[in-house]
């Protein structure tokens, strides 16, 4: 097995060295795991004014900064062991890690700007 360290961290932590957990694919050569990190992002609608009296929409001069709609991101993550015992035990590790709340989710080929941050 290939050595994957400093590929994928979650919450700060190398998955592959403390979970030996790693990102897969379901297909050979499928790139679905990349294709959902890099989804665009929907940006939220600005709130608007609607008065009986005007025709049309108003919103405010200055519009506030954008912000982006919540959205589902599927991955494959695969657990790597040589025993049921050992893979048991680092699945364990690795789902109490991505259940504890915020999971940040950094990926070493994708740009450093995109992050994921997720809530199980």
């Amino acid at each position: 097995m290939m050595n994957l360290t400093g590929y994928m961290t979650i919450n700060g932590v190398d998955a592959w060295t403390d979970y030996f957990a790693f990102l897969c694919e379901d297909k050979v050569d499928d790139s679905f795991n990349f294709g959902e990190l890099q989804k665009p992002l929907e940006m939220k609608e600005y709130t608007t004014v609607e008065f009986r009296e005007r025709d049309g929409e108003e919103l405010p001069d200055v519009l506030p900064s954008p912000r982006y709609k919540a959205r589902d991101v599927t991955l494959y993550i695969a657990v790597y062991a040589s025993t049921l015992s050992e893979y048991n035990t680092r699945r364990a590790a690795f789902m109490e890690a991505i259940r504890a709340g915020w999971v940040n989710l950094k990926v070493k080929e994708l740009p450093t700007h995109t992050v994921s941050i997720i809530k199980e």
